[in-house]
């Protein structure tokens, strides 16, 4: 074993390994500078000499005791002066005032020696432990709500930011996942497969963050959509009370809680299976209690979940059903998703299984007369690399006008830039700040389309 010692305050504080085939026993390789040695000897009244013995240098520059002429020459005196009890007496006190001394002003460094021939093992890596002071999902998107409050002008839309004081708090959830064929279980799911089923799943566990931002961020991202609603169904007081509304790509499930707790009846479809199994659990659907505000509690409202291929596949289209007041879609209905203008990998792209002209009939035969068709889309700015484009940069309505005319219905608003309003927004959500802040003057950008069915066919 080579102990070494650098004294606390000491300028340069030296190492003097000392050779164990030279000195034996516990003094072979201790190596201290002249101070602690000179504390030793306060504290434990030991010889000098004996101190030498054991390594203590008593000058800085002293590399090699036992190669120096007076060490050599007091190396006899101490053979001749002390009796072999006596020795190992101040040699235990030695080693005593070494450990003393180091706690009274030096750190000391073990090393192995000789170097073992087997490296040791690196230690496992640690979980941080979590902060048990840190806020909940529910706390921050309560904390997100109170900034953006001020900012929305329709009384239902701050009736929708006041509901995150009443969204749930969720424990973790465990899914399971296979890649091929791509397939998400719950945990009741996987565990009601045969052994032989069960290879090429796995395990992985969601939080509460998860719950509520899954892969698309805050849903208090759908705000500013929420106001030009109000403000397109009429204004007043209540005008999302009591109305029916389709998300098209809901992508998270907490904006369709807040929509139901003003007393809305919200059916939320997408095609992706993982929001499926995420959102299997009690309590996630069904109806979701009225708000109960200080002068008067809101009515109930109601939350369906339909996943699959809408309006492509019939029975989907059949489960989702009719006669919505609003149809909205926001950040999946872009034109760089479904007409690309260069090529893309097709994974980043949105199939709607049925042609542009198909899907907007298709919406106009699930909206009452007089309802609204909404495509609300935030965008980054486009790369300017051609080989880089991206699709989701692309935020215009994908159906032109003549298409949506054709389908029945009544253009309020297409294509309008909102650049100022959802940076206000992101302003609110901090999407400027944390890891990987967005500069939110150069990229972050808004378009939204407002159409209604009209009342009659036009002729």
């Amino acid at each position: 074993m080579q102990i070494t010692a650098s004294g606390a305050g000491q300028t340069g504080g030296r190492s003097v390994p000392m050779s164990p085939g030279r000195v034996g026993g516990i003094g072979a390789g201790l190596a201290w500078d002249g101070s602690l040695m000179e504390k030793a000897k306060v504290y434990t009244g030991v010889p000098d000499v004996c101190l030498r013995f054991i390594g203590i240098a008593r000058a800085p520059g002293f590399t090699n005791p036992h190669a120096h002429a007076r060490m050599r020459r007091e190396r006899p005196f101490i053979s001749s002066s002390f009796s072999a009890g006596i020795l190992e007496h101040h040699m235990n006190r030695a080693i005593f005032a070494a450990a003393l001394a180091a706690l009274h002003g030096s750190v000391l460094a073990f090393q192995p020696f000789p170097t073992p021939t087997t490296p040791p093992t690196a230690p496992p890596p640690t979980t941080p432990e979590p902060d048990p002071y840190a806020p909940s999902t529910v706390e921050v998107l309560r904390a997100e709500a109170a900034r953006l409050i001020g900012s929305v002008k329709n009384l239902d839309s701050q009736r929708f930011l006041i509901g995150t004081s009443y969204l749930p708090m969720h424990g973790d959830r465990e899914l399971w996942f296979r890649k091929e064929p791509r397939e998400v279980l719950t945990a009741e799911e996987y565990a009601a497969l045969p052994e032989e089923k069960k290879p090429g799943f796995e395990k992985r566990v969601f939080t509460e963050k998860d719950y509520f931002y899954t892969k698309y961020g805050s849903p208090l991202a759908y705000t500013r959509a929420v106001d030009l609603l109000c403000e397109h169904l009429g204004g007043g007081e209540t005008p999302l009370r009591g109305k029916r509304l389709l998300d098209f790509g809901y992508g998270t499930i907490g904006h369709l809680r807040l929509f139901a707790s003003i007393g809305m009846d919200c059916v939320g479809v997408d095609v992706d299976p993982f929001l499926r199994a995420l959102y299997e659990g009690t309590g996630d659907t069904g109806v979701v209690p009225g708000l109960p505000l200080a002068n008067e509690t809101l009515p109930d409202g109601k939350v369906t979940l339909v996943h699959g291929r809408w309006p492509a596949d019939p029975k989907v289209a059949a489960e989702v059903g009719g006669g919505f007041d609003v149809i909205l879609s926001k950040n999946t209905l872009k034109n760089g998703y479904i007409n690309p203008e260069k090529p893309v990998d097709k994974r980043m792209l949105v199939d709607l299984g049925v042609s542009n002209e198909e899907f907007v009939r298709k919406t106009a035969a699930a909206l009452k007369p007089g309802g609204l068709f909404m495509i609300y889309n935030i965008c980054p700015a486009q790369k300017s690399e051609p080989e880089a484009w991206i699709p989701w940069a692309d935020g215009r309505c994908p159906f032109p006008r003549e298409v949506l005319d054709a389908a029945g219905f009544e253009i309020i608003v297409f294509d309008k830039d909102d650049d100022e309003a959802i940076r206000a927004v992101g302003k609110a959500l901090e999407w400027d700040q944390g890891e990987k802040p967005m500069e939110l003057e150069a990229d972050l950008f808004a378009t939204y389309t407002i159409v209604r069915k009209r009342a009659a066919e036009k002729k």
